[in-house]
């Protein structure tokens, strides 16, 4: 009996510590979903550059954690297909599209530890409200409706992108630091492919006047690096009260051996000398057979007329600056029209407008580069070249009239 009295007893003790654990365990699943969202952490990642050509700006990426439930994801918005037959050509004429992806951070992480790059991250400083409201836009994003963009290299990029979703994401105003120093998009980019001059020339020739004129700080930010200082400094502002938009920040990764990417073993500036050398040679050569030769003129009209292909299509491109590039003087289709005009006027030692033309192209091309674009050394002495060439034949043909 007395037994059986100790049994109903434990019975009763392990109901009540049942019904006690089961309304501890119940009060926990009802607190409010502020509370949960603590457990939620933001960061903006900032990659360093790796030598790949697409990477010599870096990058940036959305870092969403939530340690009450295991995740680890990254946002990043600079998906982009480059096994596309169209992808060239889409991203030439300024209409490629780029879109979201998330993948785990362990994958993220792995490819830049491959590359040798860093990882900077700065944790957000949000409200619960806030991430909140950043969580289900970053949901309604990656809907497969909504998760393409038009991409844009200055204005709407993986930086920006990822700026943008922050900054809407707040409640109050976010102020960046005043920019210091006179910085345009040419600039900015230079400071990034200076290591690199053949990507550094190809960008030069592609960018127009409007590449040169003065940046405000928003726009410097489609660099990762710009974006990076910029939150460090920068503060959200609300009814009077303010607080740093960044919480902390730290070097998740830090850089490793960069893989090596061969160039080529002669720069720009270094082909444009050459062809000053062999242009001055054959220049001396000319003046002692008293003839001139038309090789290296139907060589140089060539290439520039097959690079003023290019020049000409980027007019109709929707990437910034390129509709107002001044490098058409000197780059553009005209000279392959008159390849075979040049040959025979020259047979019948007959005058050829052409000549003309081109002195004049290469003068203003010369001039607009002083005052109106900054223009690659090595196209300057190209435009040099073609000034002296153009100059030879119209004496020639002053003399030829003389003799007459």
């Amino acid at each position: 009996m007395e037994r059986f009295k100790r049994n109903i007893i434990s019975c009763i003790a392990c109901v009540i510590l049942l019904l006690f654990s089961n309304i501890t365990v119940s009060s926990s699943t009802q607190s409010p979903k502020i509370n949960a969202l603590d457990s939620i952490h933001i960061s903006l990642l900032t990659c360093s550059p790796h030598p790949e050509v697409y990477s010599l700006y870096g990058h940036t990426a959305i870092r969403y954690q939530d340690t009450s439930k295991g995740q680890d994801y990254v946002i990043n918005y600079g998906v982009f297909d480059f096994s596309d037959k169209w992808f060239i050509p889409m991203f030439t004429f300024g209409i490629a599209e780029y879109s979201m992806g998330i993948i785990p951070y362990y994958y993220f992480e792995y490819e830049y530890r491959r590359y040798g790059s860093s990882i900077t991250q700065q944790e957000i400083n949000l409200t619960s409200e806030e991430k909140k409201t950043l969580a289900e836009a970053l949901a309604e994003n990656y809907r497969l409706e909504n998760r393409f963009y038009r991409y844009n290299c200055f204005y709407k990029n993986c930086s920006t992108m990822a700026r943008d979703m922050i900054v809407n994401s707040i409640d109050g105003n976010v102020v960046y630091p005043e920019s210091v120093g006179n910085l345009s998009f040419r600039d900015l980019i230079h400071k990034c492919n200076e290591g690199y001059p053949w990507a550094r020339l190809g960008n030069d020739i592609l960018l127009g006047f409007g590449a040169d004129l003065n940046t405000t700080t928003e726009e410097r930010q489609f660099l990762p690096g710009y974006l990076m200082n910029d939150f460090a400094k920068a503060v959200i502002e609300k009814d009077g009260e303010t607080r740093p938009l960044v919480k902390s920040t730290e070097v998740i990764l830090q850089s490793g051996e960069q893989m090596e990417m061969e160039g080529l073993p002669i720069t720009p500036f270094m082909c444009a000398v050459i062809i000053l050398l062999a242009c001055i040679l054959l220049l001396l050569y000319e003046n002692i057979r008293h003839k001139i030769t038309l090789w290296f003129d139907v060589v140089m009209m060539t290439v520039t007329g097959l690079a003023g292909i290019i020049i000409v299509i980027m007019f109709f491109s929707q990437h910034p600056t390129t509709s107002t590039n001044l490098m058409v003087l000197m780059l553009n289709p005209l000279p392959l029209f008159f390849i075979r005009n040049i040959y025979r006027t020259s047979k019948e030692n007959r005058r050829c407008i052409w000549w003309k033309i081109w002195m004049v192209m290469s003068v203003l091309m010369i001039l607009s580069s002083v005052f109106l674009q900054d223009v690659d050394t090595s196209m300057s002495l190209i435009a040099g070249v073609i000034l002296i060439r153009a100059v030879l034949h119209l004496r020639y043909e002053r003399k030829l009239n003389l003799e007459r």
